[in-house]
């Protein structure tokens, strides 16, 4: 969901009359700002289904494409996201399970020590790891990290980055948009690279365009400038690549 400042002044306004719940404070302070945190309660809320998956049902895959996927799985590990953690259903609600530790860890160990950049003729830029993406589909890390080595670009990604700050935004709490867009910044400053690649278009927003509102011009002129993907790619030549679904995603 795209910011829109109109509607989180107003949710902001508020707020300040009537407080979010104590359990939207809690998971907006104390959760999602912390990304070790989400991952430990993502991964509890999960526990459930993998222990008695007949507590939900799964969407039903072939034998044949199961086979498929299988092999495209065992032929790029690195770069298959979510192969085996089904969407499930309760009732007629659908819930997309969070990725393995295993899926997150071979993405992020490409990230850290498996890059190969052939012409580095772009530098070093860094990689912001949205927290939605980080919960349900971290191999799109990997895959987006492959494709800019391909453009010669070596990345830099801060695997424990906090959340950007929009889900605060979209309750109303001042608050913790506030602490992580600090977070952000005690993260991001002074970094070794002049640019910051988005992949969520609202996190870029948020930081592009919201932080302002909280930071002072010490604290943002010390920042890298975010970039969206999509705008990075239209200025570059096409990759040598031609990646399938499967590994980027």
């Amino acid at each position: 969901m795209a910011t829109v400042p109109i509607f989180e002044a107003m949710r902001f306004e508020v707020a300040r009359k009537h407080p979010p719940s104590w359990h939207l404070r809690w998971l907006m302070r104390w959760i999602l700002a912390e990304r070790g945190n989400t991952r430990f309660i993502v991964g509890l809320g999960a526990l459930p289904f993998s222990l008695l998956p007949w507590i939900a049902k799964r969407v039903s895959v072939s034998g044949k494409l199961r086979s498929v996927i299988a092999e495209i799985s065992c032929n790029r590990p690195k770069f298959t996201s979510n192969i085996y953690s089904p969407t499930l259903f309760l009732g007629k609600t659908e819930f997309p399970l969070p990725a393995s530790s295993l899926t997150r860890n071979r993405a992020y160990d490409y990230i850290r020590n498996q890059q190969n950049v052939v012409q580095p003729e772009h530098g070093t830029i860094g990689y912001f790891l949205d927290c939605l993406t980080d919960v349900h589909y971290p191999g799109a890390f990997a895959g987006t990290v492959r494709l800019l080595n391909s453009l010669g670009f070596r990345v830099e990604a801060e695997l424990d980055s906090p959340c950007c700050g929009a889900s605060a935004l979209n309750t109303g709490d001042e608050r913790a948009f506030e602490k992580m867009a600090r977070s952000y910044a005690k993260l991001f400053a002074n970094a070794a690279y002049e640019r910051v690649l988005f992949t969520n278009p609202t996190c870029y927003k948020t930081v592009k365009e919201r932080y302002p509102e909280v930071l002072d011009d010490e604290e943002l002129s010390s920042l890298p400038e975010p970039v969206l993907d999509v705008e990075l790619y239209a200025q570059l030549p096409a990759p040598p690549l031609h990646p399938a679904w499967n590994e980027l995603n």
